[in-house]
């Protein structure tokens, strides 16, 4: 088994520095940190939970709530955060939710302090106020959420912005009829839809109808599945509906709308051109390939591990909630040349 010396040989770096580092400690500098968590994962280091519990009155877990794990971002997410918890020494208790906010808060309450130091939350179906009182005494990081104003820690991504971007590259490359793929074809009252859902549907739809308004804008109403989108998709054609370019709210939906097109034979990106939104890993592999909107879910999760063992270590902190709002790429792709 690997050492703490010898992690710390190997980074040229204390032992005590090692140690802070990978609890993640604001004294170690950010390169310093990065080498010596790179250094420890080659190594394949890990701590020994048991003894670290022993010394410091930790659990030296935390857990995640999320969503869904059997589609690709999720899954992908929660993967991410294992990985970032893990290089930290930290273990992890994931729960599936399915955007039900009894179960939501069942989880968030079924989790005691006694197995973890603190929970990440992807509360796409629960009152967020509400659960703002529920969590009060528990250190969290929520993700992706849309309220601003909270003493919770908030990890979001940019969804307005990249739906906006993806829909100004779709008019760019000569679209003039785009379908908005994951909601409904007009603007939601606030907390009508699940705040993901609704910030890029209404990112979609500002964009188009502030700066272009010689485009049109289709509204195609699916669940965020694929076969759901391939669904709509084809009821959309069949009921005579025309569209040159789609922009579907996650990638899984888009591949989704690929299969749609196919069925009634239309080409990508000769006839209809599409952009998704997350920058899944099978996009890559699709027939065309999908340009997307590439959240860079590894930095999101370093990004939400990083702001709760913040809060963990310095958990008599009365600061104020932090947002961070990731960046984003747009990847052009064969499905929108």
């Amino acid at each position: 088994m690997v050492t703490l010396a010898e992690v710390a040989k190997a980074a040229g770096v204390s032992m005590m520095t090692v140690s802070n580092a990978l609890n993640g400690k604001s004294t170690v500098a950010a390169k310093t940190r990065e080498r010596v968590l790179r250094i420890a994962d080659d190594l394949g280091y890990r701590a020994n939970a048991r003894a670290q519990s022993l010394r410091s009155g930790r659990t030296w877990a935390i857990g995640l709530a999320i969503p869904e794990l059997d589609m690709p971002f999720p899954a992908h997410f929660a993967a991410e955060v294992t990985s970032a918890a893990a290089r930290r020494g930290l273990g992890v208790i994931v729960q599936q939710t399915g955007s039900d906010p009894e179960k939501e808060r069942a989880i968030i309450h079924g989790v005691p302090t006694s197995l973890v130091d603190g929970v990440i939350v992807s509360a796409l179906g629960a009152d967020i106020r509400a659960l703002e009182q529920e969590l009060k005494h528990r250190r969290v990081v929520l993700f992706d959420e849309s309220i601003t104003e909270t003493y919770l820690d908030l990890v979001c991504s940019p969804n307005r912005e990249g739906a906006a971007a993806a829909c100004r590259h779709l008019v760019e490359r000569g679209c003039r009829r785009i379908g908005v793929v994951g909601t409904n074809d007009e603007p939601m009252p606030p907390g009508a839809l699940a705040p993901t859902s609704e910030s890029r549907f209404l990112g979609a739809v500002e964009e188009l109808r502030d700066n272009h308004p010689h485009v049109e804008v289709i509204g195609i109403s699916a669940t965020w599945t694929p076969l759901d989108a391939r669904r709509a998709v084809v009821e959309a054609i069949d009921a005579g509906v025309e569209f040159d370019g789609l922009f579907c709210l996650t990638d899984s939906m888009a591949l989704g709308a690929l299969r749609g097109l196919a069925d009634r034979g239309l080409r990508c990106p000769e006839d209809v051109k599409i952009v998704g939104f997350d920058g899944i890993a099978e996009g890559a592999y699709s027939v065309p390939t999908l340009s997307t909107i590439d959240l860079g879910v590894t930095s999101l999760a370093e990004a939400a591990v990083d702001m709760l063992v913040d809060r963990i270590e310095h958990q008599d902190d009365e600061r104020e909630g932090r947002r961070m709002v990731a960046n984003f790429t747009l990847v052009e792709r064969e499905s929108s040349r």
